[in-house]
């Protein structure tokens, strides 16, 4: 094996970190960490990775540099900061322990604020600056599905990405490595569940206006379109937006009952805290993966009691 499959492998065999978990990839093929998986004995145990032509990127005698896009100080650093946290933890202690076949690794991590001309930016920076070997826990849908066509035509692998789009594993590319469940699938589950439970007739999506939006959009109108369902109606809003009041009472006022949520953080307890002030309690308002944390789900107006996430 060359020098560039075995820091490959490596690296991934480190990455038992923040977020990661065994999965088996769409269509049946094991992922790396599967309970199918095997050891790593040749290029091809690497899903064929270290057979594409790599450059020797950031891969020197002492040091390995894996970088990453994500936001450190916008309305998503509520993940990029403890992934990048939980991330650096496991690569010191590797390093701790002599690194990747003696190398150190370094990891370099650049804030978007969740904006993606500043992730086109910060990867660009990465790839032709920095020389980065992998791209590892690079955060967005949006920010991801604009980096990653730079990023494969550098050769550069991107290694859980913190995103659960369909884009970010179809279709499948040998230099993509992801970990996480899928929207859309939770999000379909969810009116299906809702429906068969609770008698839910009137699923309503409200969504940023954005690549991960419209994937929770689309698998609303799948599924309802499978159950024989009318979307009463939906709403779409900026990524930045802070006020609510209008979305919500369209909503309302359209007798949804069952409200999907394509949201992040804090418009997700923007949603709901405008809901409850409206007295709109008695209807089931569910959010995905991506809308799920613990500052979510305790917020001192208790706004979230009786939302449901549906996660994997």
């Amino acid at each position: 094996m060359n020098r560039t499959a075995w820091i490959l492998a490596g690296g991934f065999a480190f990455l038992g970190m923040y977020g990661c978990s065994p999965s088996t990839g769409e269509g049946g093929d094991p992922s790396p960490g599967g309970s199918d998986a095997k050891a790593v004995t040749s290029e091809e145990d690497v899903l064929g990775v270290a057979k594409l032509p790599f450059p020797e990127r950031a891969v020197e005698d002492d040091r390995v540099v894996l970088g990453a896009h994500t936001d450190l100080s916008g309305p998503a650093a509520i993940w990029g900061v403890p992934g990048r946290n939980g991330a650096q933890m496991r690569f010191d202690a590797a390093n701790a322990a002599g690194g990747v076949h003696g190398r150190m690794i370094e990891y370099v991590v650049e804030d978007t604020q969740y904006q993606t001309p500043n992730a086109i930016r910060a990867a660009n920076k990465l790839l032709h600056s920095d020389h980065i070997f992998a791209m590892v826990l690079a955060l967005g849908t949006p920010q991801n599905n604009a980096v990653m066509p730079i990023q494969f035509e550098a050769g550069v692998p991107n290694v859980f990405p913190f995103s659960g789009s369909r884009s970010m594993n179809e279709p499948f590319h040998k230099l993509s490595f992801t970990q996480r469940g899928v929207y859309y699938d939770e999000i379909r589950a969810a009116v299906q569940h809702f429906h068969e439970t609770k008698g839910r007739t009137r699923p309503c999506p409200i969504y940023q206006d954005t690549d991960y939006g419209h994937e929770i959009l689309e698998a609303v109108i799948d599924q309802a379109a499978e159950l024989g369902l009318e979307i009463p109606a939906s709403s779409a809003h900026k990524k930045t937006e802070t006020e609510f009041t209008a979305a919500v009472l369209k909503l309302k006022n359209a007798d949804c009952d069952l409200v999907l949520f394509g949201t992040i953080y804090h418009d997700t307890l923007l949603i709901l805290d405008t809901a409850k002030r409206m007295g709109w309690t008695d209807d089931d308002f569910v959010g995905n993966d991506a809308a799920y944390r613990q500052a979510i789900a305790n917020p001192e107006s208790g706004a979230a009691e009786g939302y449901h996430v549906f996660t994997h």
